[in-house]
């Protein structure tokens, strides 16, 4: 009985999260300053860092939405919880054959990537200070 209900709980949020309306990163593109809150710990591909962001704002008024992000491996290891600061062009999700990406993607609560960011830099992790990754492109 436990594990039925469970199911129909989660297939319920599954499709109320279908159903909502998406959030105002969604509709936004361009080059913008991001401001969020990595939400679990990149995955490290070779050289290159995939970052999932909760996003708290772009161009300075608040905002919200999933984005993410693809950034060379910085020296110093990036964690959830960090809150990164970048310049980056939002572009929506790209199709990919026999796949939807952006349908995947929205599942997640992600409605924008980027890649390869102009500048970034880590403000703060929580409530702890500044942390020293970041780069800037050159």
């Amino acid at each position: 009985v436990c594990a039925a209900i469970a199911v129909t709980l989660g297939h319920a949020r599954f499709e109320a999260s279908v159903d909502a309306a998406p959030p105002p990163l969604a509709a936004i593109r361009g080059e913008h300053e991001v401001v969020g809150t990595i939400r679990e710990d990149p995955r490290l591909r070779g050289l290159y860092a995939r970052v999932d962001l909760a996003v708290a704002s772009v161009d300075g008024a608040p905002v919200t939405g999933g984005l993410r992000v693809t950034l060379p491996t910085p020296f110093d290891p990036l964690a959830a919880g960090d809150r990164l600061r970048l310049v980056v062009d939002l572009e929506d999700p790209p199709a990919i054959d026999a796949f939807d990406y952006p349908a995947f993607l929205a599942s997640r609560g992600i409605y924008a990537v980027a890649a390869f960011p102009d500048f970034w830099t880590v403000e703060g992790h929580d409530s702890e200070g500044p942390r020293s990754a970041g780069c800037a492109a050159g």
